[in-house]
C-alpha cells in the first residue's frame, strides 16, 4: 500500500507484518470516510474479516477446550458457592480465635494468681525456716561439724 494515499498516514498504515488491531483498521476506515477516499475500503474490509475469523476460531477453540460458555457460567456459579462457604468458615474461625484468646487471657490471669500464691507461700516458708536453719547450723558448728570449709578456716573459727 502506498502511504501517500489520502486517508492514509504513515502512522496509520496497515502493515501485514506488524500486528494491528480491529480498532486500528476501523480508525483507518473512518479516515477514508473523512477524506472521501474509498479506494482502500475493500482491503480494510478484508483485513477485518480475517481478524474476526481468527477471533471466532479462537473462541470456538476456547469453547471446545473449556466446555463452552455454559460450562464457564456453571464454573462461575460453583466458585461463587465455594466463596460463600469459605466466608462462613472464615467467620466461624474468627469467632473461635476470639474465644481462644479470651481463654488464654483468663488462663494467664489464673497462672499469675498461682504464681503470686507460690511466691507468698515461699516467703512465708522461708521466714519460718531460715531462723530454724540458722539455729541448726550454729549448733552443728559448736559440735564441730563443718560444711564446705577447709581446715584453715576451721582453725580461725576455733580461735
Amino acid at each position: 500500500m502506498n502511504t501517500k494515499e489520502p486517508g492514509m498516514t504513515p502512522s496509520k498504515k496497515i502493515d501485514p507484518i506488524m500486528a494491528t488491531t480491529a480498532c486500528d483498521v476501523l480508525e483507518s476506515l473512518r479516515d477514508c470516510v473523512k477524506t472521501l477516499n474509498f479506494s482502500p475500503v475493500l482491503g480494510y474490509i478484508e483485513e477485518l474479516q480475517s481478524m474476526f475469523g481468527r477471533m471466532e476460531t479462537a473462541l470456538e477453540d476456547y469453547a471446545g477446550e473449556y466446555g463452552g460458555l455454559t460450562q464457564v457460567r456453571s464454573d462461575i456459579r460453583e466458585f461463587k458457592a465455594k466463596k460463600r462457604k469459605l466466608r462462613v468458615e472464615v467467620e466461624k474461625l474468627k469467632i473461635d480465635r476470639d474465644e481462644l484468646q479470651d481463654q488464654i487471657e483468663s488462663d494467664q490471669d489464673g497462672l499469675r494468681q498461682i504464681g503470686e500464691e507460690v511466691v507468698k507461700a515461699m516467703s512465708d516458708y522461708l521466714s519460718v525456716s531460715l531462723p530454724v536453719a540458722g539455729a541448726c547450723f550454729t549448733k552443728m558448728r559448736k559440735r564441730g561439724i563443718f560444711f564446705g570449709k577447709n581446715s584453715h578456716d576451721r582453725d580461725e573459727e576455733d580461735k
